[in-house]
C-alpha cells in the first residue's frame, strides 16, 4: 500500500514543476562588514536568516538533518551573502585548494546561483568550501556548464567546530549590471553539497529530473533596486605580453618568441557589453585531453578560451553535439591545430525588456592551406515576460576567405516553450549557403555527404519534446539535414538524412535498503535518407542503473545496433571498412564508486558488434585526494577490434592529471596524455600565479611527440604570460 502511495505521490509531483519558489529581500548596508567569513558584524546580525533547506539527495524534500542559513545585503558596489553551514563535530570535509576545479563538488561547498536578469535561462555560478577555494562559472538552460569562466570576486570562510561559516562579495559590474540602476528581482539559489552523508541541500528545490542548473525553478532576490535601466559606464583592459621559446622536430632550432595585445571589456548600463581582444592569445587555455575516433563521424571537444565564453549563452542554439549552428571552437583553430587571431569583438545587449542581441566577430590571420578569414555571427532573441517561459529567436554565421567564393552562410529561426507543465518543447529551421571557392569543409561541419557549394540554399530543421517528470521522462528528438548543408563555424554530425530518437526513463525513488534510486531506459532511434526511401540505420537499447544513498553506483545495458556504410574509410593501421551493411548486439557495464572520498574510481565495459567484427574493452578513471594541495587522476582507455579478415586493431589511450593548488592563488597544473592508436602522445605543464584581482602571470610547457615507430619530437615551447587588469571606469 505504501508503495503504492508513493508512486501516486511521484505522479502528481509530475504534473507540477517546483512548488511556490522562495522569496529574500535584501537589506542595504548602513556600513559594509568585514570580508573575514565569521558573520559576527552588525551589518549581518541585523538581517533575518532564512533556514529554509530542502534535501534534494538522497531524500527528496526531505528536512536536512543540520541546518544552513542564509543572509543578503549589499552596499554600493557589490552584493554581499553570509551562510552558516552547522554538522557535527569533525563532519566538515574539504580536500580541493585549485581554483576552478570541479572536484570542490566533492568536498563540503556551498553554490551561489544568480540569473541576474531573470530570463529563466542564464546563470552565473560561484562556488566555495571550507579552504575558501573558487570556482565560477556560467551555465544556460538545464545543462549547458562552461567553468572556464574567470570572474573578479571575493570570499572568505571560517571553520568551527560545529561547521563552517563564508562571506561572499560578488560586484555588480562583475554581474554585468549597473550599480547605480539594479535590477527589482533577480533570480536566487543556494545549493549546499554535504560531503560526509552525499548529500545536496536546496534553498528553492531543484527536483530531478532538473538539472541543478536550471534557472526557471530558482527562488527570487528583490530589495535591490527598482529595475530602471541602467546609465553607468564601466570600462576594463587587460593588456598581456608573451615571452618564450619554440621549436619544432626532433633537434629542430629554438626560436624565440614574443608577443603582446589587449583584451578590453565596456559595460554600459545594465545588461549592454562589448568585450574586444587584439592580437588574441590562449596560450593559458588548459590543453585537450587526448582522444581516439573508432566512429565515422567528427569528434565533439568543448570550448575552454575565456574569450569565447564570455556571453556565451546568447549564441547557444540547437542540439549540443549533434547540430550546433555556431560551435565557437571553429574560430581560430583547424583540424585541431590552432590559427593566429588577428581580433576579435563580441557585443552582447538587452536594448528592450525581453529583447536580447548579439554580434561576434573574428579575424583570424594566414596559415598553412588557410587563408585570411573573417567569421561573424548574429543573434536575436525574445523572451517571454515571467512566467510565459517562451523564446524566439534568429541567428546568422558567415564565414569569408580572401576568395569572395570562398564563403559559407547559415541562417535560421529557432523557438522553446517551458509550459507550467514539466514540458520542454524546441524547434528550428536552417538554411545554408556555400561558395564554389570554399576549402574542404573541415570534419563535422556538414558530414560526409557535404557539398562544396550550391546554387540555392540547403535546408535543416530540428525537433525536441522532452517531458520532466518526477517518475516518467520521456523525450522525442528529430532532425532533418539535406545533403548539402554545410556551418562553417558549427558542428553537424551528419548531413543527407533524418533522424528519429525516442526514449522513456523511469525512475522510482526507493529510499529502502540504502537505495536512493533506480533509473530504467528504454530507447530506440533510426536513420533514414531525407527521402525517406530505405531504413538506413536503428538501434534500440535498454539499461538498469542502481544509485545508493552512499554514492555507489552501478548500471548494466545491452541492445542491437545496425547501420550502413555508404562510403570505405580505415581505422587504426589501415583496418578498412567496406561498404555494406552490418548488425549486431552490444552490451555495457557501469560501475562507480562516490566522489566524495579521497580515493574514488569508475570502471566502464562493453563489447559490441563492429562493422563486421568485434569491439571490446572498455575505461577506466581513478582519482587520489591525499591532501588539501594536491589531487591526481589518471583515465584508461583500451578497446580491441577483432576483424576477422582485415588486421585486428588496439586503441589505447592514457591521460593522466596532477593538480597542486599550493594557495587559493597559487597552483600548477600538471599533464600527460598518450592516444597509441594515433602514434601521439603530449605532456603539458601551467603554473598560474593571480598577484591581483583579474591579473595573472603563467608560465606554460608544452611537449608534442610523435610515437609512431622511434619516439620523436614534433614541437616542444615554454612560455611566460603575464597579464594585468585595469579597470579606470
Amino acid at each position: 500500500m505504501s508503495a503504492r502511495l508513493g508512486l501516486f505521490s511521484l505522479l502528481l509531483t509530475s504534473l507540477s514543476a517546483a512548488a511556490t519558489p522562495p522569496t529574500f529581500e535584501a537589506q542595504r548596508f548602513a556600513e559594509s562588514p568585514t570580508l573575514d567569513g565569521r558573520l559576527d558584524d552588525v551589518a549581518w546580525t541585523a538581517i533575518a536568516e532564512d533556514v529554509s533547506f530542502s534535501e534534494r539527495k538522497p531524500a527528496l524534500r526531505a528536512i536536512p538533518p543540520v541546518a544552513t542559513g542564509l543572509r543578503v545585503g549589499y552596499d554600493d558596489e557589490a552584493l554581499w551573502f553570509a551562510v552558516r553551514c552547522d554538522d557535527v563535530p569533525g563532519g566538515v570535509t574539504a580536500r580541493t585548494l585549485t581554483r576552478d576545479s570541479f572536484e570542490i563538488f566533492s568536498d563540503d561547498a556551498l553554490s551561489v546561483k544568480l540569473d541576474v536578469f531573470r530570463d529563466n535561462r542564464t546563470t552565473l555560478g560561484f562556488v566555495t568550501n571550507p579552504l575558501g577555494a573558487q570556482l565560477d562559472y556560467q551555465a544556460i538552460e538545464d545543462g549547458k556548464f562552461r567553468a572556464e569562466l574567470d570572474l573578479v570576486w571575493d570570499v572568505a570562510v571560517s571553520r568551527r567546530d560545529d561547521g563552517w561559516t563564508l562571506e561572499m562579495r560578488i560586484p555588480f559590474r562583475s554581474l554585468g549590471i549597473d550599480p547605480a540602476r539594479l535590477p527589482a528581482v533577480m533570480g536566487l539559489n543556494l545549493s549546499r553539497d554535504h560531503a560526509r552523508r552525499n548529500a545536496t541541500y536546496d534553498w528553492s528545490l531543484m527536483p530531478p529530473p532538473y538539472s541543478p542548473i536550471a534557472a526557471s525553478l530558482y527562488g527570487n532576490l528583490v530589495g535591490l533596486g527598482t529595475g530602471e535601466a541602467g546609465t553607468g559606464v564601466a570600462f576594463s583592459v587587460t593588456p598581456f605580453t608573451t615571452l618564450g621559446i619554440r621549436a619544432e622536430g626532433d633537434g629542430g632550432p629554438a626560436d624565440g618568441t614574443a608577443n603582446a595585445g589587449v583584451d578590453a571589456r565596456l559595460t554600459v548600463g545594465t545588461g549592454t557589453r562589448a568585450t574586444v581582444t587584439i592580437n588574441t592569445d590562449f596560450a593559458q587555455a588548459d590543453v585537450d585531453d587526448q582522444v581516439v575516433n573508432l566512429d565515422r563521424f567528427g569528434l565533439f571537444l568543448p570550448e575552454k578560451r575565456d574569450f569565447f565564453l564570455t556571453d556565451v549563452e546568447l549564441f547557444e542554439v540547437g542540439r549540443r553535439e549533434v547540430t550546433q549552428p555556431l560551435y565557437t571552437r571553429r574560430l581560430g583553430l583547424r583540424q585541431g591545430k590552432a590559427v593566429s587571431v588577428l581580433g576579435g569583438l563580441k557585443v552582447a545587449s538587452r536594448p528592450l525588456p525581453g529583447l536580447r542581441f548579439g554580434l561576434l566577430q573574428v579575424t583570424t590571420r594566414p596559415g598553412p592551406g588557410t587563408p585570411w578569414t573573417s567569421s561573424t555571427a548574429a543573434r536575436i532573441e525574445a523572451l517571454g515576460e515571467k512566467d510565459s517561459q517562451w523564446t524566439v529567436g534568429g541567428l546568422l554565421t558567415h564565414r569569408q576567405g580572401d576568395d569572395a567564393n570562398d564563403f559559407n552562410v547559415v541562417f535560421g529561426l529557432d523557438g522553446a516553450y517551458r509550459g507550467p507543465l514539466p514540458l520542454l518543447i524546441e524547434a528550428a529551421v536552417y538554411g545554408s549557403l556555400t561558395g564554389s571557392g570554399a576549402l574542404a569543409p573541415d570534419g563535422a561541419t556538414g558530414g560526409l555527404a557535404s557539398a562544396l557549394g550550391r546554387d540555392e540554399p540547403a535546408p535543416a530543421a530540428t525537433f525536441r519534446a522532452l517531458y520532466r517528470g518526477a517518475l516518467v521522462r520521456p523525450s522525442l528528438d528529430y532532425a532533418w539535414l539535406e545533403p548539402g548543408f554545410r556551418a562553417d563555424l558549427g558542428f553537424v554530425r551528419r548531413t543527407g538524412v533524418q533522424t528519429v530518437d525516442a526514449q522513456v526513463d523511469v525512475e522510482p525513488r526507493l529510499g529502502t535498503a540504502g537505495l536512493e534510486k533506480v533509473t530504467i531506459t528504454t530507447a530506440a532511434s533510426v536513420v533514414l535518407p531525407t527521402d525517406a526511401s530505405e531504413l538506413q540505420d536503428w538501434t534500440a537499447r535498454a539499461e538498469a542503473a542502481l544509485l545508493w544513498d552512499a554514492g555507489y553506483r552501478i548500471a548494466l545495458g545491452g541492445g542491437y545496433r545496425e547501420e550502413t556504410v555508404r562510403d570505405a574509410f580505415t581505422v587504426g593501421d589501415g583496418t578498412r571498412i567496406d561498404p555494406g551493411v552490418y548488425g549486431g548486439a552490444f552490451g555495457t557495464l557501469s560501475l562507480s564508486s562516490p566522489g566524495t572520498k579521497s580515493v574514488y574510481a569508475s570502471l566502464d565495459a562493453e563489447g559490441r558488434a563492429y562493422f563486421g567484427g568485434w569491439l571490446v574493452g572498455g575505461t577506466g578513471a581513478i582519482a587520489w585526494k591525499p591532501v588539501e594541495q594536491a589531487r591526481f587522476e589518471l583515465a584508461a582507455e583500451y578497446r580491441r577490434g577483432l576483424m576477422g579478415d582485415e588486421p585486428d586493431f588496439d586503441a589505447v589511450v592514457f591521460n593522466g592529471r596532477l593538480a597542486l593548488g599550493f594557495t587559493r592563488s597559487l597552483g600548477l597544473d600538471l599533464y600527460g596524455g598518450t592516444a597509441l592508436l594515433d602514434d601521439q602522445a603530449s605532456v603539458s605543464a601551467r603554473l598560474r600565479f593571480g598577484y591581483l584581482p583579474g591579473s595573472d602571470l603563467f608560465l606554460v610547457y608544452q611537449l608534442d611527440l610523435d610515437t609512431a615507430g622511434e619516439t620523436r619530437v614534433a614541437l616542444q615551447s615554454l612560455l611566460a604570460k603575464l597579464t594585468l587588469r585595469w579597470d579606470p571606469l
